[in-house]
């Protein structure tokens, strides 16, 4: 079974949801075979007509509600993980 679960913020500090989910699948007879980070930003390359000012430019793949979040001074969460289990 592969679960995507992404760690969440809870009056101002950063909760890990998946510890605690993969805590779970454990208790109840999983075991895990992989634990794996995606990242939801990446550093990205943008065209400029003057090639030796290149601003810099992050490429972010969230949501409006994260953003604006991170905006207010929210923690800033960039990565969800990928848990794969199996029952044996």
């Amino acid at each position: 079974m592969a679960i995507v679960v992404k760690s969440f913020v809870r009056q101002g500090a950063i909760v890990d949801l998946p510890s605690q989910t993969l805590d779970l699948l454990l208790a109840i007879g999983f075991e895990p075979l992989e634990r794996i980070k995606a990242w939801m930003t990446a550093p990205a390359t943008q065209g400029s007509l003057m090639p030796d000012i290149v601003p810099p430019y992050r490429k972010e793949k969230k949501s409006f509600f994260r953003r604006l979040a991170e905006a207010k001074g929210s923690p800033r969460i960039d990565f969800e993980q990928v848990l794969i289990v199996r029952k044996p």
